[in-house]
């Protein structure tokens, strides 16, 4: 509706009654019509006419291309700030009572990397990540960038549909979790939803905790 009010210069618009906003009878005409044909779509007592915009001229707008892309991939150039900042600090996450420098994510991340590793995690792998925003989180981004496996980031809001959605969409290899967040069992949402991932005894279920 907001578009054909711009391009058409409609004024108004009324609401059927489911609630959603129906463009007004006798506001589309044969002009309108006649982009479509004779297809008006009917709600209620009230018809109107879909009409397909003018395409744009552009699909992006392109900047100034002087200064070349950066050909290096994240671990690169995360690694790039730690010979530069070295002890200067990086992240503070103070709901976690953390404050770590530039060495000390380094550190954590290569520890964590060559953890993943040992697990059988290699390039091109899919590793799911549900967690909300800690410092786990940062140093799992950094540690499969440096193995250039996938990782999957899942909204920690995820319900049960949403996950089984995710986990059969994605198919990764296996999940990083935390127990629990506030009123959501991650341990008990990932068993229903992705039952193989999940087993008691499973010798691919490990606890993954930088220190």
């Amino acid at each position: 509706l907001f578009s054909l009010h711009s391009v058409w210069g409609l004024t108004g618009f009324s609401v059927g009654p489911w609630g959603g906003p129906v463009l007004a009878a006798g506001m589309l005409r044969a002009g309108l019509r006649s982009l479509l044909g004779p297809r008006p779509l009917r709600w209620g007592s009230t018809s109107a006419a879909v009409v397909t915009c003018p395409p744009l001229t552009y699909a992006h707008v392109k900047g100034d291309t002087a200064q070349p892309l950066i050909q290096a991939d994240t671990y690169s150039l995360f690694s790039r700030g730690v010979q530069q900042y070295g002890t200067q600090p990086l992240l503070i996450a103070e709901h976690q009572e953390t404050e770590w420098n530039w060495q000390d994510m380094q550190y954590a991340v290569d520890r964590f990397a060559v953890g993943l590793a040992t697990l059988g995690y290699a390039k091109a792998d899919r590793l799911g990540v549900l967690l909300p925003n800690s410092v786990q989180w940062v140093v799992l981004q950094l540690a499969t960038a440096r193995l250039g496996v996938v990782l999957i980031s899942i909204n920690p809001a995820s319900q049960l549909r949403e996950l089984q959605h995710v986990m059969r969409t994605t198919q990764p290899k296996g999940m990083v979790v935390m127990t629990q967040f506030k009123a959501t069992h991650y341990g008990m949402l990932l068993r229903d939803a992705a039952p193989s991932l999940w087993q008691a005894g499973s010798p691919d279920r490990h606890q993954l905790q930088p220190q």
